[in-house]
């Protein structure tokens, strides 16, 4: 799915950022476009300082900051959510527990310490500062997710689509919810299935057991709300829920490829020259190998993906990797 959506991105053009600045009267948007795509295609071409003359030349004149990551251009540089610094930085407080506004500062700065500590490679005192986070606030990390939560049993209530509740209501959801969790704590499983299964039904509740939060959802079982879904996943084994993911990212990069391995703009004449190319030998068609300069200059996680498709092993240092690939 990764690989699949990052074809995608490459072999897109350069679009504007939801949340770019106008630009300044009179400017063509057109020809703003034209010049940045002349940038993307002097660096397809390897003719760097073409392309950092272009990228310097849209920041004096238009303001025009470009995101070469996520193939966006912006006025005044701001990519809101797509920024990927911003999303690599930012984490999300998921599930209960009471924490005062001051422990809740204070954890946000930790993470945000540790994420400087890993972008550093000091591993060892990110590691310090997910114990610190464990050991004086008991709040738990998931790198994956970017998320963090008090582990507690409390669970979280989340505002969504679904009916608004009365103070009664409210006050009788979280009762069941915590007798749910006592039952599942006691190992009584079909007495916490028959409390969740009462609370869809008579509240159209939702509960997330890996986040540790419940709402309530506008039209339970048709499978429209990201949250019921992903409280359901919640809920089934390890191996059941890592299936289900595999399968649905397999079906996804499958539906992915397919799209972006077709062109929209084939012609007729581009088919008869693709005939005509069809008449020359697999040799001919087959890519030069790459030298070991070549690929010295791709990151390790391109070189492993390398190793991947020949079936090699993909352990080692980066000159392990390339050996590899020459031999």
């Amino acid at each position: 799915l990764k690989r699949a959506t990052d074809a995608a991105v490459r072999n897109r053009s350069y679009v504007r950022a939801a949340s770019s600045l106008e630009l300044a009267p009179g400017v063509d948007a057109a020809a703003v476009q034209t010049r940045i795509d002349e940038r993307a295609a002097a660096k397809a071409a390897r003719i760097f300082d073409l392309a950092d003359d272009i990228r310097a030349e849209l920041k004096e004149e238009h303001d025009i900051v470009l995101n070469d990551e996520i193939r966006m251009w912006s006025v005044g540089g701001d990519f809101g959510d797509d920024d990927p610094v911003a999303r690599r930085n930012a984490w999300t407080r998921r599930g209960g527990g009471d924490l005062a506004p001051e422990a809740i500062d204070a954890i946000k700065n930790l993470i945000a310490e540790r994420n400087k500590a890993k972008r550093d490679r000091n591993f060892r005192k990110a590691d310090e500062l997910r114990d610190a986070l464990r050991d004086d606030y008991n709040v738990r990390l998931d790198d994956r997710g970017r998320e963090w939560r008090v582990n507690s049993d409390d669970y979280a209530y989340v505002p969504g689509d679904g009916a608004s509740l009365s103070e009664e209501v409210m006050g009788e959801i979280r009762r069941r919810v915590a007798e749910r969790t006592a039952a599942k704590k006691n190992k009584e499983y079909e007495k916490a299935d028959a409390i969740r299964d009462n609370l869809a039904e008579e509240f159209q509740v939702a509960i997330d057991d890996r986040t540790r939060e419940w709402r309530t959802v506008a039209a339970p079982g048709s499978g429209m709300d990201t949250f019921e879904e992903e409280a359901r996943r919640s809920q089934l084994s390890p191996y059941r829920r890592e299936q289900e993911i595999e399968k649905k990212e397999s079906d996804l990069g499958a539906a992915l490829e397919q799209v972006f391995q077709s062109d929209p703009l084939t012609t007729a004449a581009d088919d008869r020259a693709d005939d005509a190319v069809g008449a020359e030998s697999e040799a001919d068609a087959t890519p030069a190998p790459m030298s070991a300069e070549d690929l010295a200059s791709l990151t390790i996680p391109l070189l492993k993906e390398k190793l991947r498709e020949v079936g090699k092993p993909v352990s080692g240092r980066k000159a392990d990797l390339i050996e590899r690939l020459l031999a």
